[in-house]
Parts: structure tokens; C-alpha cells; sequence
């Protein structure tokens, strides 16, 4: 018998976490904020329950409703037969979360009304009521409210999944389980373990880092030391399937153990090795982790020769609640520099400056969250001075004088976008685009939410008259500065000519391989692709545009027109739209924006997908919304129309027809890739239309040939409010809201 079930888990893990469910045997996956929806067997939550190195709990769905107070969540509550659950001689809590500002009730009012319902519910059929027991409750039962829907569940975990049972000992602020876990998977200490390479804390606390990394490197479960059960009390608990888990998990550490790679923690504090000390025995692990106390600016390589992964939490001014650490990155980037060349390194850290203090550049930066502490783990590859000189150096070897000049180019547009990036993380972006007309191509970085990076390299085809060999030279240049300046292999590069596309040519397939990979931008995590189309699923010059209509979508009703892969409906789901539809003609399109919409916890009859040409669309369709976005393409001769489609031409009677499915007080965001496009108001009669492409224009598009223009339309006039001239895209969506 298959449930539902629903993983919690620490803000921007939830793609680790969908990697372990899914090695658990989950189906039917849908990360949400902060945790993964999921299908499965009562034995897939019991893997998970014993093996999730990063989940805070597990929750086995029993019923969903509308709910839009805590009177709901009762009525919710009482359909449940909850004598098939609970002993009347047994005991309960109820716990609530409510996500949403317009709720009327709190959680614990909204946790007292679910606790009547199933006490009225058993005085009904039994006479008599479990009791409630805060402390050690046989039943945990969860309600979970957000955006008008009610999710009531059992709480399988028996407590924190991220309490090991071996923390005995802890320092001031010690790092949660889970958390060093999330820290050592991004670092990628699988790989390094699985290539018996040391591991090194150099301010190791009370250890837990460590002990993680031995637990992952042993192929220990991380529940094996728990003393609960998944709900053994639980009327539905199957103790035979827990148990064979318990020997197969068993045996793996009998195994795994067999083949640890060095580990090694260092620490200034006597009190702190201790402390590590003392919870490694409790993790079984005695032995297997050499501690010392060292400060850390005399720290140096305990296996010289040998290269392996250093990764560290240190302490810092908010969590210490003193100044210690102020000058711990400089005092780290020196060491590393000195002590570990070829070394990886991996810190946490709150400091948006640390690589500045530290004198390093980071190769990938992950946002994580270490309690209510928002962080940055940034990943170094360490390199001696020497080594770093030969590498800057190889940068240009073999390059033609044009291509050098490319390289610089591409150096002075990163360094330009910086500060840009790193304040609004920015994890895809433009890096070029034929800013030098020799080098006429438009260049892409994806870094994927593993922290790999890719580049999507278009060439724009050349005329005729340009020399072919110099053009293929050129072009050759520019994809050596790029691998280089990224440290990209040929298939993190991928190379495509950028021709012009007629009828339904832009979604022919030009590859035969499917690789689909997840990034994540403002928040929001969309699968991409840069192998199988012309486009990759994301528009990258829309970013702005997207969180525009988040911003403007809290109570609407959405529409998005030409929707392609969908990902103006999840930014419109994710700001609170009340529903959304997307139109396309593209079967495979709809498909991705659906899958779009689940991997970001959007499902069910609130988000409807409609194959159907949009115009066909408008004059066929009598329902209305209050947010319509259309970016239609330049020209199309698809076959689920009559004639073909000219944005020049046809945008009047498209944004006429718009108009008619919009409420009272609706509004049109237009927008278009047309480079010679005309807006012409005499055409949309009644209509108002005001151009916001300044707002909608993002950094990394404003200095190329490529990007939109976007205008707002409406049936009533926008000059007025658009007169006070918004300083921005915050600006213009505060007033817009306030029409």
C-alpha cells in the first residue's frame, strides 16, 4: 500500500533531501519550501526515518481540505477515523504550522482545535479520550495550513531526525546534525571519501562535523543510534519491516568501517576536544577520528604529500555573542594558502565578506541557513602562489591577439556584474553578448543547485560575406577563454548557432540526449536544459519580469498566454495568485511547465495547463483574471492556427482580446523580443499603455543586443500613477498594487 508522505527539512536543502528520498525508493517527488512531497510504501518512510542524513521529520499525510480557519482545521480534523491510529489508552500532541498572513488564527489555536476534534471524535465512538502528553506523546499529529489548504498528518519521526543520540557533550553553539551533514554534501566529501582522502576540521567544536563526515565515509545510518521508532504505538507501525532495516543497516556499518579515510580535528579549546572526543565514543566511533589541540594559525598538513578536503564552521560574533573570529579569514586564508596546497576547503560562514578577509575567490558559493542564521558556504580549491601564477597564466596561451581581447572583455563584464550577483545571488546569468562585433555570440552561465557550473554558448550565424575560417577561429577563441576562465571540460561547454526561427522550429529537437538539471533563482528551483533545444526553458532577461509578478499576483487570478515552460505561472503560485492558467500550443512546453510547477510544490486544480492556441484562446474562453502576462513569439506559423502570427501586425487585436477576459481593475503585462517592434496605441482603442522596460531589464541584459521591452496595459489610464516615477521594480509593484 502506497501513502503520502511530506520530508521537512532546513531552507535550501530541499534538493539534497529529494536525492535521499529518492535513493529511499520515493516516487512522485515534489519539493515545496523548506521539504519534499513524496509518494511511497510505509518502508520507504522507515528507510528514510533510519537513513536521512538531512531531514528534520517525517510526516505520513492523512487528509487535506480547504482550510481557511482554525473552525476548518476542526471540521478537517473530525473526518478522521482516529481509532484506526490511536489506543484510547494512549497518548497525543498536536502541533501546527500556518504559512500566511491573512489566516486569522494562530498555530497553537489552530493545534487546540485539531486536539478537540480528535478527543470529540473518540468520546463519540469509545466514551472515553487518549491523553495529551507534550512531553513523550505515543502520537505526534501535525497540521500544516498554507495558502487556504489544510494538511493533516502523523508525525512518523519520533522526534528531530537531525538528533543522532550521540551528543553528549556540546560547546556554546553547536552545529545541528543535519546541517554538518547538508555542509559535507555540498562540499561533495563523498567523492574525496570514496578516494580515501583525509578530512580536516581545524575548529572543530564539539566535533559534529566530523563525526558526520565519519558516519557518511562508514556508510552509517544516521538513525541507528536512536532510540525511538518510527510511532511504535502507532496502530499502522509494521515492527517486522523496521527491524529487517535495523540488520541491513546493521551490516552496512560492519562494512563501511572496514574502509575510513583519515579524519582529523583540531581546536584551540582543551574543553572542545574533549567534547569531541567524548561524543565520537558515543557514536561508536572511538579511533576513528584523530583530535588535537591546536591553535589554528600554527595548524599545518597532518599527512604531508597528501591532498584531501578541509571544511569548517568557525565561530563567529552572532552565534559567540562576543567579537571572536573578527580576524579568524584572514588568519584561515593564510594558513590554507601556506600549509594545503591542492587542498579543497569548504566554510560556513555569515560574512558576505569573509573571501575579501580571507584573500580568496570562492568556486562556488550555497546559501544555507545554520538555525535562524542566514550563511554562505563558500568552496575553495587551493592553490600555491606558484601554481596559481601558471594557472592565470594559461588563461590566454594560444590565443589569437582578438582573442585576448576577448578574454578581457569577458573578465571586465564579471567584474562589472559582481557586486550585482553576489547581492541578489544570481546563480544564472549573461555573460556576454556581442559586446565586441567580432565576436558576434551571446554567452549563458548556469550553476545548477549542486553548485556544477555550465555555459550555453549561442553563436549568432554570420552573414555570408564573413570569412569562414576566421569566424570558426573567433569562435574557437572565445569557447577556450570560457573553459578556462570557468574550468569547464568540453561537456560543460555547449555550443549552438543562433539562426532565425520560423513556425514551430524554435521547439524542434536538435538533440537526441535528455538532460535536464535543476537551478534555482529568487528562490525558486526550474529544470533546464542546454542540450536538447534551441532554448534551455528559462529566459534568463525575463528574471526581472518574473519577480514582477509575484509581486503583483497575492489574490489573483493569472493568466499566461504563449506560457512556454511555465515558469511565469510558478513565480505567480509562489506570490499568492488564488489560481493560474497556462496556454500553449507545445505539448512537450506544457509538460516542463507542469513539472516546474510540482518541483516547486505547486499541484492540483488551482493550476491548470491548456493546449490550445492563445488567441484561439481569448476568443474562445469566457472566464477572466486579474494579472494577464503575454511575451509571444516574434512570428509563428504554427499548425493549430489559421494563417501565421506577426507580433508587429497582430498585437493590437491580441492585447483587444486580452482585454476583454481582464476584471475590473485588471492588468496586461506585454512584452516582446521584436528588436524592430513598434508599439502602436491607435491599434488598442480604450486601452492604456505605459513601457516599463527599464524595470523589467536586468543588469546582465542591458549592455547587449539581446533582451525584451515590456509595456503594462489596461483599460484605464496609467500615465497618472506612472507620473510619480518609481525609483525601481519594488517601487513600481507597491504602486501598482496600491491602484
Amino acid at each position: 500500500m502506497t501513502y503520502r508522505f511530506h520530508a521537512s527539512c532546513p531552507k535550501h536543502l530541499e534538493d539534497l533531501l529529494e536525492r535521499e528520498i529518492t535513493a529511499s525508493g520515493g516516487v512522485d517527488i515534489s519539493p515545496r519550501p523548506a521539504g519534499v512531497g513524496f509518494t511511497g510504501t510505509l518502508e520507504t518512510a522507515y528507510r528514510l526515518c533510519l537513513w536521512s542524513r538531512l531531514a528534520s521529520r517525517v510526516f505520513l499525510e492523512l487528509k487535506e481540505a480547504p482550510v481557511a480557519s482554525a473552525s476548518d482545521a476542526y471540521a478537517l480534523a473530525a473526518q478522521v477515523p482516529w481509532n484506526d491510529h490511536l489506543s484510547c489508552t494512549g497518548s497525543f500532541a498536536v502541533t501546527a504550522s500556518v504559512i500566511g498572513k491573512h489566516f486569522p488564527d494562530s498555530p497553537d489555536f489552530t493545534a487546540l482545535k485539531v486536539k478537540d476534534a480528535l478527543a470529540d471524535t473518540f468520546r463519540r465512538t469509545s466514551g472515553t479520550r487518549p491523553s495529551v502528553d507534550s512531553r513523550s506523546p505515543d502520537l505526534i499529529i501535525h497540521i500544516h495550513v498554507e495558502r487556504g489548504r489544510g494538511v493533516l498528518s502523523l508525525d512518523l519521526s519520533g522526534g528531530g531526525l537531525h538528533r543522532r543520540g550521540y551528543r553528549i557533550s556540546g560547546g556554546a553553539a553547536p552545529l545541528r546534525e543535519n546541517i554538518a551533514a547538508a555542509i559535507l554534501c555540498r562540499a561533495r566529501w563523498d567523492s574525496f571519501a570514496a578516494q580515501g582522502k583525509p578530512l580536516i576540521d581545524p575548529l572543530c567544536g564539539s566535533g559534529t562535523l566530523l563525526i558526520e563526515g565519519a558516519m557518511m565515509a562508514a556508510d552509517i545510518a544516521p538513525g541507528l543510534l536512536r532510540k525511538e521508532e518510527p510511532l511504535p504505538a502507532w496502530k499502522g507501525f509494521e515492527p517486522a519491516v523496521w527491524n529487517d532495516l535495523i540488520t541491513e543497516a546493521l551490516e552496512r556499518r560492519r562494512e563501511g568501517e572496514s574502509r575510513m579515510p583519515p579524519l582529523f580535528g583540531f581546536d584551540v579549546d582543551r574543553k572542545a576536544v574533549s567534547s569531541s572526543e567524548a561524543n565520537t565514543r558515543a557514536a561508536g566511533l572511538e579511533g576513528k577520528i584523530t583530535f588535537k589541540k591546536c591553535p589554528v594559525d600554527r595548524l599545518t598538513n597532518p599527512l604531508p604529500g597528501k591532498t584531501g578536503l578541509l571544511v569548517t564552521n568557525p565561530p563567529y560574533g552572532i552565534r559567540m555573542g562576543s567579537e571572536e573570529g573578527t580576524d579568524l579569514p584572514e588568519v584561515l586564508g593564510r594558513v590554507f594558502r601556506s600549509s594545503f596546497p591542492g587542498w579543497s576547503v569548504s566554510i560556513l560562514s555569515p560574512d558576505e565578506g569573509f573571501q575579501k578577509s580571507a584573500g580568496m575567490k570562492a568556486d562556488r558559493v550555497n546559501t544555507m541557513f545554520n538555525g535562524p542564521i542566514e550563511c554562505r558556504l563558500y568552496h575553495f580549491e587551493i592553490f600555491s602562489g606558484a601554481d596559481r601564477k601558471a594557472f592565470t597564466e594559461k588563461a590566454d596561451e594560444g590565443l589569437s591577439p582578438g582573442g585576448e581581447m576577448f578574454h578581457n572583455r569577458l573578465r571586465k563584464n564579471l567584474k562589472h556584474l559582481k557586486a550585482w550577483k553576489e547581492r541578489e545571488k544570481i546563480t544564472c546569468y549573461r555573460l556576454y553578448d556581442a559586446d565586441m562585433s567580432e565576436y558576434a555570440l551571446a554567452a549563458d552561465l548556469y550553476q545548477d543547485v549542486f553548485g556544477k557550473i555550465r555555459v550555453h554558448v549561442q553563436e549568432y550565424a554570420p552573414p555570408p560575406e564573413i570569412d569562414k575560417a576566421r569566424s570558426a577561429t573567433r569562435l574557437k577563441d572565445a569557447c577556450t577563454v570560457i573553459r578556462r576562465e570557468f574550468g569547464l571540460s568540453r561537456e560543460d561547454l555547449i555550443l549552438k548557432v543562433r539562426r532565425r526561427q520560423r513556425g514551430d522550429s524554435q521547439y524542434t529537437r536538435i538533440a537526441e540526449t535528455t538532460e535536464r538539471f535543476k537551478i534555482e533563482e529568487q528562490g525558486l528551483r526550474f529544470l533546464v536544459t542546454l542540450t536538447d533545444y534551441l532554448d534551455t526553458g528559462i529566459f534568463l532577461d525575463h528574471r526581472q519580469t518574473r519577480e514582477l509578478i509575484r509581486r503583483l499576483s497575492e489574490g489573483k487570478r493569472f493568466l499566461n498566454l504563449f506560457s512556454y515552460t511555465g515558469t511565469a505561472s510558478v513565480y505567480a503560485a509562489a506570490g499568492g495568485a488564488v489560481s493560474t492558467v497556462s496556454v500553449d500550443t507545445s505539448k512537450t512546453y506544457l509538460d516542463w511547465g507542469a513539472d516546474n510547477l510540482l518541483t516547486n510544490g505547486f499541484r492540483g486544480a488551482g493550476h491548470s495547463i491548456v493546449r490550445q492556441d492563445s488567441m484561439t484562446f481569448l476568443e474562445t474562453s469566457s472566464d477572466t483574471y486579474d494579472l494577464i502576462f503575454i511575451d509571444p513569439p516574434t512570428f509563428s506559423n504554427s499548425k493549430s492556427r489559421e494563417g501565421f502570427f506577426d507580433i508587429q501586425r497582430d498585437h493590437g487585436r491580441l492585447l483587444s482580446l486580452a482585454a476583454r477576459r481582464l476584471t475590473p481593475g485588471g492588468l496586461i503585462l506585454f512584452s516582446t523580443n521584436a528588436r524592430r517592434f513598434k508599439f502602436r496605441e491607435d491599434e488598442i482603442h480604450g486601452l492604456s499603455a505605459e513601457e516599463i522596460t527599464a524595470f523589467t531589464l536586468p543588469p546582465d541584459f542591458q549592455r547587449g543586443r539581446s533582451g525584451h521591452r515590456a509595456w503594462l496595459v489596461s483599460p484605464r489610464s496609467l500615465h497618472g500613477a506612472m507620473a510619480t516615477k518609481p525609483k525601481n521594480l519594488y517601487d513600481l509593484a507597491d504602486l501598482l498594487n496600491r491602484l
